[in-house]
């Protein structure tokens, strides 16, 4: 598999000119951008949240101990509740930098996930984890993820592969096909892919309609890696707030104290759960998304895209 073209020389020519590279790729690959320090304390956070489940000895920070509970889904949702991408966003060398790679201060969608990838069983003969396009779970919020390795991922540990440019071919999933949805195995030819080797500090951040997968790892330690979303704060912005009701015709969201919005819901509303999982129909999101979950969704006549991030106070409190 080819390696992903570096766009650190671009950052001297100023948003504009990364602008361009994006618009034609879907996507940029910065090489030792990110602090550092501020990559230190989430990879810590990691560490201890893999280690309580059993998953690190002590002894080591990334080889995996073999324990593999049938529960584990190569996401550390605990880390949802503590403040991790939060407070690694507000530090201010790694704001500095994505105002700079923006050329506007990021306004962030608080969908995030914080990956540990165990290694394959012996049986996965597979190459992808799972090929999608974010803009089918989450609808057109216009945001551009970043992808952010915690460890050091050569070719055996896998990590992120995309295909560039063929962002530019619309919605690839196959709606004929439930519960998974997937992209054909041939319509992204093997040619087309693109990946690493990725180290802490270095950032990927491509277009929501990407194709893209997480590679299978067939090392003996833990991938780490984060997924953040954000806009421009000059971007126009999906809505964020409190549900409050939800029925197969309607949602409530409550935006603050005094302001809450009514919005029609229909078949082709996308429902989608913050930890991972297919895309929901109606039906089950109302009894999946309860009342005081915390949600983005984007407005486009009817609903067109709903995600449940997190229904903790503690949560709820971080992102107004």
């Amino acid at each position: 598999m080819q390696f992903l073209d570096v766009a650190n020389i671009d950052v001297v020519g100023g948003s504009w000119a990364l602008d361009e590279r994006f618009s034609a790729d879907g996507y940029l690959f910065f090489r030792g951008l990110l602090d550092k320090a501020s990559i230190a304390l989430v990879r810590d956070a990691y560490v201890a949240a893999l280690r309580q489940r059993q998953l690190l000895g002590l002894d080591s920070d990334t080889h995996w101990t073999g324990n593999r509970p049938s529960d584990y889904k190569s996401r550390l949702n605990e880390l949802h509740n503590d403040g991790v991408w939060q407070r690694f966003v507000a530090s201010p060398p790694v704001n500095s930098v994505l105002t700079k790679i923006l050329g506007d201060e990021p306004w962030w969608i608080p969908v995030s996930e914080y990956r540990g990838v165990l290694p394959a069983e012996g049986s996965d003969v597979r190459s992808h984890l799972y090929a999608h396009q974010d803009s089918y779970f989450t609808g057109k919020l216009g945001f551009r993820t970043l992808w952010i390795p915690l460890n050091e991922i050569d070719d055996r540990m896998g990590g992120l592969a995309l295909a560039p440019g063929m962002h530019k071919r619309g919605l690839l999933h196959d709606i004929a096909n439930p519960p998974s949805y997937n992209i054909p195995s041939d319509a992204v030819p093997e040619s087309a892919w693109r990946a690493g080797p990725y180290s802490p500090g270095d950032l990927v951040m491509f277009h929501q309609d990407m194709p893209h997968s997480g590679l299978v790892n067939r090392s003996d330690g833990i991938r780490m890696s984060m997924d953040l979303r954000c806009q421009r704060k000059s971007d126009p912005h999906p809505i964020l707030g409190t549900l409050t009701g939800l029925n197969q015709n309607e949602l409530t969201i409550q935006l603050n104290s005094a302001e809450s919005v009514r919005l029609a819901v229909d078949e082709t509303t996308y429902f989608w759960n913050f930890d991972g999982g297919p895309r929901l129909t109606p039906e089950e999101a109302a009894t999946v998304m309860p009342p005081g979950s915390q949600i983005v969704a984007e407005r486009n006549g009817a609903v067109a895209a709903v995600v449940r991030l997190n229904s903790s106070e503690r949560a709820r409190r971080s992102f107004q």
